[in-house]
């Protein structure tokens, strides 16, 4: 999947402790849960959740968001920056338990996989 990443990353660490144990996923009730958070504020703006993930990446431990228009314009960092704000926000919250560091993105579809999707 290619993804067109907007400078709209946030690295997770308040008052985080790094832990010998390995915490590379999340239980599905808080992906769940920030799904449900993100796509109430995508729906004002026009936009639609098209994916949410959580994993290891080559920048580390990444929680991502990636969304698209609802019509056949182009996603602005705009829309990125109107969603990635409050959601980081909510964060604090949904995973004040996790242990580790994480890097969190809202980033948009690229365009190979919006040509996949015709």
């Amino acid at each position: 999947m290619n993804l067109v990443t907007f400078p709209l990353s946030y690295i997770k660490t308040m008052g985080k402790k790094q832990t010998n144990k390995s915490w590379t996923e999340l239980p599905e009730q808080k992906l769940s849960a920030l799904r449900r958070s993100a796509e109430e504020l995508v729906k004002p703006h026009d936009l639609m959740i098209h994916d949410v993930s959580f994993g290891p990446t080559d920048f580390g431990l990444t929680l991502s968001v990636v969304i698209k228009a609802t019509d056949d314009r182009p996603v602005s960092v705009s829309d990125c920056e109107v969603i990635s704000r409050p959601l980081s926000k909510q964060l604090d919250d949904l995973m004040a338990d996790y242990p580790e560091n994480y890097l969190f993105e809202v980033t948009s579809v690229g365009i190979d996989e919006e040509e996949d999707e015709l």
